[in-house]
Order: structure tokens, then C-alpha cells, then sequence
């Protein structure tokens, strides 16, 4: 992982977000539904901001559909969507 990256997840800019993202999501993945509290995981939905993301520009997903959209098939072991393009399918 770039170190530029890693600095970054420890920064309280990113701190910050994260908890914007918690706040928005009432605390549940924005993907399944499900109930996660402080546990889950900023995704980025687009790298095009990096250093500089909008709130548009992550969600905050459980460790089951943020690892299911970080595999090569590109679909969430929690719930089953896929990810063709940008968007979510059955």
C-alpha cells in the first residue's frame, strides 16, 4: 500500500469523514441494510477525489459487502449485488 495512503487513513481528515459517513448512515451498511455501528468500512465508490472525497464519493459498508466489492468478480458476498459500471444489479 502507498505510504501517501496509509498517512491518509490516519489523518483526522479522513477520521472526520468516516464519522460523517457513520452519522449518514445511522450507523448501518449502505449496501445490505444491516446494523454495524462504528465496525464498518468507508468504501470508495470512486478514486477520482482521493485525497479529496466528497461525501458522494464513499459509502460505509459492512466487512462482508466492502470485501465482496474489493474481489475481481466485483459482487457482494452479503447480499449478492453485483457491480456492472458504477451501478448496483441484482
Amino acid at each position: 500500500m502507498d505510504q501517501n495512503y496509509s498517512n491518509y487513513l490516519d489523518s483526522d481528515e479522513w477520521k472526520e469523514l468516516r464519522q460523517r459517513l457513520i452519522q449518514r448512515s445511522g450507523g448501518n451498511c449502505e449496501i445490505c441494510g444491516d446494523f454495524i455501528g462504528k465496525s464498518g468500512q468507508v468504501h470508495h465508490i470512486s478514486y477520482g477525489n482521493l485525497f479529496e472525497e466528497g461525501d458522494e464519493d464513499v459509502e460505509y459498508v459492512c466487512k462482508y459487502c466492502h470485501s465482496g466489492f474489493s474481489n475481481s468478480n466485483k459482487w457482494c458476498f452479503c447480499c449478492g449485488l453485483r457491480l456492472v459500471g458504477d451501478f448496483l444489479r441484482w
